[in-house]
């Protein structure tokens, strides 16, 4: 898995921004060269990852949730 994370890095290339999400744990955006291609990362409470994935939108979803 770690080998094909590595290729899609390489593939997308990475972009200025980056989001910080706070909550019970982390989630960190960062958008890719790949124009609305973003890494979503979450982590728990310890900042260890749980999730790490590609959102494809204009604007990802994590920022766009309101209490």
């Amino acid at each position: 898995v770690l080998g094909h994370l590595a290729l899609l890095d390489s593939q997308l290339g990475r972009g200025p921004v980056h989001i910080l999400s706070r909550g019970y744990g982390n989630c960190r955006i960062s958008s890719t060269a790949t124009r609305h291609v973003w890494w979503v990362r979450y982590y728990n409470s310890q900042d260890t990852l749980i999730l790490n994935s590609l959102e494809v939108a204009a604007v990802p979803e994590v920022p766009r949730v309101r209490a």
